[in-house]
This record gives C-alpha cells, sequence and structure tokens, in this order.
C-alpha cells in the first residue's frame, strides 16, 4: 500500500533523530531511576486488520541488572482494516519485571501484567474491548558513551497482537 512508505518516513525518521540526539552530550552518571520514550508497529495476527503505529512512554527503577518498569502506549497512527471506513486503536499499560545482560550491547527479557484496550472505529460508531492479558517480552539494547540506552523490542501483547518497538531510555 502506496501510505505505508509514508507512514514509515513519519515514523522512523523522527525515532532514528531522538537516537542519534541521545548520544549527544558528555558521560551521565548512571541512575537507577529511568524514564524512557517509545515507538513502533503494533501486528494483529488477524485476518482483515493492518498494522498501526503506537507511540509511549517508559518509566523504570533498576537494582543491578533487574528492574520494574511500567509502560504506556497508545495508537498515533491507526491501523486499517479490509471494511470500508474502518480503523483500530490499541492503548496498553503494562507493569513489568525486567532483566538486562551488561556491556554495551546487552538483552533484555521481560515479563508483567498489562491491561489492553482496543477501539474499533466504524462509521461513526465506536466499539470497544479490553482484555488484561500476561504480556512477555524481549530484545536487544545498546548503552551508549551518554549513559543513555537505546533498545528494540518485540512485546506480546496478546495471543494475538504483538508490539515491535524502539526506545531511548535516560
Amino acid at each position: 500500500m502506496p501510505y505505508r512508505s509514508a507512514i514509515s518516513a513519519a515514523v522512523v525518521r523522527p525515532l532514528l533523530a531522538v537516537c542519534l540526539a541521545s548520544g549527544a552530550g558528555g558521560a551521565a552518571a548512571e541512575s537507577p531511576a529511568y524514564f524512557g520514550l517509545k515507538g513502533g508497529v503494533v501486528t494483529p495476527d488477524v485476518v482483515g486488520l493492518d498494522y498501526a503505529i503506537n507511540g509511549g512512554l517508559t518509566m523504570g527503577y533498576a537494582w543491578g541488572q533487574a528492574a520494574l518498569e511500567a509502560e504506556f502506549t497508545a495508537t498515533v497512527i491507526d491501523g486499517g482494516t479490509d471494511f470500508v471506513e474502518t480503523s483500530w486503536q490499541l492503548t496498553s499499560l503494562g507493569l513489568y519485571a525486567a532483566l538486562r545482560g551488561t556491556g554495551s550491547v546487552y538483552w533484555k527479557a521481560r515479563a508483567g501484567v498489562m491491561d489492553e484496550r482496543l477501539r474499533f472505529n466504524t462509521v461513526g460508531i465506536a466499539l470497544t474491548g479490553d482484555n488484561s492479558p500476561w504480556s512477555l517480552g524481549g530484545g536487544v539494547g545498546f548503552q551508549l558513551r551518554s549513559g543513555r540506552r537505546v533498545e528494540g523490542e518485540l512485546t506480546w501483547l496478546d495471543k494475538d497482537i504483538l508490539l515491535w518497538s524502539v526506545g531511548v531510555l535516560f
């Protein structure tokens, strides 16, 4: 679909700019408390639904390699469907226990609980539903000289929904 390249350019370029800008500056002291920004693609494994673009915030507190994270994401570009004048959005709020490896390139794994709200908009009518499943995720991260981290993750939000994201932690 032709709009996909426009969406990719609209999302990928700002994320790359944030990631590159976060590497500038002097070395920062490592703090156990952190927050971050993330963006990504929500991919439903459901016939007739196309992807949506979500953005969000992460807050956490680390004890060595272990951390407790809270994360909120919301749709910034609605997902398409095969149905005329119908789109969908997903909002999630999760609380996770996370583990990270050490080094400038590291692994990350997390598990927790998540409240998910799914909304379909069709011809002026909004249909909503929610689910509070367990959620799992993992990925790879990069520790920058500035002390910031850039993490790429895959998070299983529901049995049929994945979030592929890139985030910057401050």
